[in-house]
C-alpha cells in the first residue's frame, strides 16, 4: 500500500508498513521469493504475478479485450506471461524493465533482484525436484517449496514394475522418440530417469499401473507431459517410491505447496 505523505512542505511517496523514505531510497522487502524457471526458456525467471505485485506494491488487473494480466495498469504481452497448470498467471520478471523497473542477477550467486517504484525484492532460484508415488499413481514436481505440477501417472504393470529409488533426469531428453524394445511405441516428451526408463507422454494413462516400466503422463487437458518436458532440467532429482517423502508430506500438510490462482 502506498500513500503520499506531506513532510515539511514536501510530498514523498512512501510504502506504509515500512516507514517513511526519501524519494531516492529503495525499500528492500525482507525475505526471498522463489522463482520458477523452465528448461526450454533459458535465462527467464517467472513468478506468480500477484505474488510479485504484492511484494512490489503494484496493482494487478486484467485486460478483458486482450485477455492478459496488467501490471500497474499496463498491458503485458503474451511473451511476458505464462501459466502454471493450475491456472496461476506467471510473469517473466524481466518484463519490469519495459515499465521502467529493474531486473538484475546478483554476481556470483543464484539470486536476482527486481525493483519497481523504489521497492525491491530478492528472488532465489531453488532446485527442481520430483517425486512419484507408485501407490497413489501420482507425480508431483516442485521448484523449492513451490508446487509446479501435480498429475496422475501410470507406472509399470505386474512383471514390468517401475523400480523405486532415487534417480536423476537425463542424459536423454527428447521431444519425440520411439521405443526400441516395444514395437516402436511412440514416447513423446521423453525424459530419461535411468537406463531404459523414461517419464513420457502417452495417449493411455489409466489410474493404475499399465506400462512396460516407464512412467506415463497424460497428453490431454493441460498436457502435463509437455509441460513437464519444457520445465524440467537435466540432473534433477526424481524420487520413486510407494509413499511421499517427509519433506513432501510436510509441504502437503502445511499447504505451502499450493499457490493461490492469480
Amino acid at each position: 500500500m502506498r500513500a503520499w505523505v506531506a513532510f515539511f512542505g514536501l510530498v514523498v511517496l512512501t510504502n506504509l508498513g515500512f516507514g517513511q523514505y526519501g524519494p531516492h531510497e529503495v525499500v528492500q522487502d525482507s525475505g526471498d521469493l522463489e522463482g520458477i524457471t523452465f528448461a526450454s526458456e533459458s535465462g527467464k525467471v517467472y513468478l506468480p504475478i500477484r505474488e510479485l505485485g504484492e511484494k512490489l506494491r503494484v496493482y494487478i488487473g486484467w485486460d478483458s479485450d486482450m485477455r492478459v494480466p496488467t501490471w500497474d495498469e499496463k498491458v503485458l504481452m503474451d511473451y511476458e506471461t505464462t501459466k502454471l497448470p493450475d491456472g496461476t498467471n506467471l510473469i517473466d520478471v524481466s518484463a519490469l524493465k519495459r515499465f521502467g523497473g529493474k531486473f538484475e542477477k546478483v554476481l556470483d550467486s543464484q539470486l536476482f533482484t527486481a525493483e519497481y517504484n523504489l521497492t525491491a525484492v530478492t528472488i532465489a532460484i531453488p532446485d527442481q525436484w520430483v517425486e512419484v508415488n507408485l501407490k497413489e499413481q501420482q507425480l508431483r514436481a516442485y521448484q523449492g517449496n513451490r508446487l509446479v505440477l501435480a498429475t496422475n501417472i501410470s507406472s509399470g504393470s505386474r512383471g514390468h514394475t517401475t523400480p523405486s529409488g532415487e534417480w536423476t533426469t537425463g542424459p536423454e531428453k527428447s521431444a519425440f522418440r520411439r521405443s526400441s524394445k516395444y514395437d516402436d511405441a511412440p514416447m513423446p516428451f521423453s525424459v530419461q530417469i535411468f537406463g531404459g526408463y523414461f517419464i513420457h507422454g502417452s495417449s493411455s494413462v489409466p489410474r493404475y499401473p499399465a506400462s512396460h516400466g516407464c512412467i506415463r503422463m497424460p497428453l490431454t487437458g493441460i498436457n502435463p507431459a509437455k509441460y513437464f518436458f519444457h520445465w524440467v532440467n537435466k540432473g534433477v532429482s526424481v524420487r520413486i517410491n510407494y509413499s511421499w517423502s517427509e519433506r513432501m508430506e510436510a509441504l502437503m500438510k502445511s499447504g505451502d505447496d499450493v499457490d493461490e490462482k492469480n
